[in-house]
């Protein structure tokens, strides 16, 4: 399918070398003294006293060319494996994954916003891993779990149920370095881990041009323990980035180059994916909208220049809106979010079950978000055209004033040609009041009820479990002492 293009390859370019000029002129505030001496010793301009860094962007190319054009996110289990780029890529573009790191959840049984629990944290990881149409699974930040702590205990707690591949949270590079023990822990050994990473993780920079002590330590351990980093820049126009949706894409992409910079420098060949994670300000209550049409173009010409100049792997923040509620406003929001950036070619798209600024999930909306990617996935198929597709002959065949639903072109694609919802309702309308005029958000209740009841949870076994606890209780110790019992 050809790929939608927001801007031509002139604006591209200009992109791409203000970009470079930010990082060269500007530079960024680095704060890590084993990232400055790093770059210095690379030839880049360093001051120590203000932990200000100045790159070269000859330096910044060649960082690029380090990239791997292949990766894989595996899943416990190897047929959920997710391999990007390259000959070998999997063919369910885009793939998909369940929002991460929220807090909050809108409790379908109250309709009330409540702190999330180790109880929802699970039917969130059930509901990850049944849904047919998200293939890797987020992690929660469930309040009845210490916070300083949650990163490496959240995905502990995951991967004793989860199947298919976990992207996890990560405060430090000592919770990377659990996140890896994890890793180790499923496959069996470090190499194999290596291989198939059964867990991934996002870094965050600090707009505008700042990566923290702790930000670096991630990049820099990720890269140490083979374990795939999405490397995240998530500027607010008009707050931390400028008002534009290009000087929003070009200081978003500065960041990112920076931090593979010091990924690469740090450890060649590490695998990176590029999250683009923009928004823009609503001046009159100076809130951050993830739901607006300029953050969903924003997220289309990150993607269209990561692609055409740098050849990245992608993944965006589609299915979200600013709603607090499952209505019709979120499934506006989440559809314009979801369609451009899809359209422009990434790879990947998360995010499912998120509402209200992405502070609050909901698994209803998760349920109807399945749907939604089942459509997207579709969509990203396209259109195949040949002698048989085109039909000609049976359309002259059955001739003016007949139909085709006998005809033998018809019966050989009646069962695959229209996209089936589980959600969604086709029912004529006398049909729909005598089951009761359900509206879709019910269904997505009754939906979601019925696959937590009849979901078999397939554990871990008891000896890798009891590896687990006791990386957890190590990491708990380490790094949070007076929590530990």
């Amino acid at each position: 399918m050809e790929k939608l293009k927001i801007v031509d390859e002139q604006s591209i370019n200009k992109i791409h070398e203000a970009s470079l000029r930010l990082l060269e002129q500007t530079g960024m505030i680095v704060e890590h003294g084993g990232a400055l001496e790093l770059l210095g010793d690379s030839g880049c301009k360093v001051d120590l006293k203000e932990k200000r860094v100045w790159f070269l962007p000859d330096l910044i190319m060649e960082q690029i060319k380090k990239v791997p054009k292949e990766v894989t996110l595996g899943g416990r289990e190897e047929e959920h494996d997710i391999i990007l780029g390259g000959k070998n890529q999997s063919k369910s573009l885009p793939f998909t994954r369940s929002t991460c790191g929220i807090e909050e959840i809108l409790d379908y049984k109250t309709n009330k916003v409540r702190g999330s629990n180790l109880s929802d944290f699970k039917d969130f990881v059930i509901l990850s891993n049944a849904l047919p149409n998200i293939d890797y699974c987020g992690v929660l930040s469930p309040v009845d779990v210490d916070l300083a702590s949650r990163d490496v205990t959240g995905a502990g707690f995951a991967l004793r149920i989860n199947k298919k591949h976990l992207h996890s949270l990560a405060y430090n590079g000592k919770s990377v370095d659990y996140l890896s023990q994890f890793s180790q822990v499923i496959r069996g050994s470090k190499e194999e881990a290596a291989k198939r990473p059964p867990i991934s993780f996002f870094q965050v920079s600090i707009s505008p041009m700042h990566l923290s002590k702790d930000g670096v330590d991630c990049i820099i351990s990720a890269g140490k323990n083979s374990v795939p980093v999405f490397l995240n820049s998530s500027p607010i126009m008009g707050a931390t980035a400028p008002l534009s949706i290009a000087g929003c894409v070009a200081l978003l992409n500065a960041e990112i180059l920076a931090m593979n910079a010091i990924l690469q420098l740090s450890n060649p060949n590490s695998s990176m994916i590029y999250t683009i994670r923009p928004s823009i300000i609503d001046m009159k209550t100076g809130l951050s909208l993830w739901g607006a049409i300029e953050v969903t173009m924003a997220s289309a010409l990150s993607v269209q220049l990561a692609k055409e100049k740098y050849g990245f792997i992608t993944d965006i923040f589609g299915p979200c809106s600013d709603s607090k509620i499952v209505d019709i406003q979120s499934a506006m929001e989440r559809t314009w979010m979801s369609f451009l950036p899809v359209l422009a070619g990434t790879d990947m798209i998360c995010g499912a079950g998120s509402l209200n600024f992405q502070i609050t999930m909901s698994l209803p909306q998760m349920v109807i978000d399945d749907e939604l990617m089942a459509v997207l996935k579709r969509t990203v198929k396209g259109v195949l055209v040949n002698d048989s597709e085109l039909a000609v002959d049976v359309i002259d065949k059955i001739g003016p004033k007949g139909n085709f639903l006998g005809c033998e072109h018809t019966f050989e694609r009646f069962r695959n040609s229209l996209l089936e919802y589980n959600v969604l309702n086709r029912a004529v309308i006398d049909n729909w009041e005598t089951n009761g005029k359900q509206e879709v958000n019910g269904i997505a209740k009754k939906r979601l009820e019925d696959i937590v009841d009849k979901y078999e949870i397939r554990t871990l076994d008891s000896g890798k479990i009891a590896q687990i606890e006791k990386i957890e209780k190590e990491a708990i110790k380490n790094i949070h002492p007076d929590s530990f019992s």
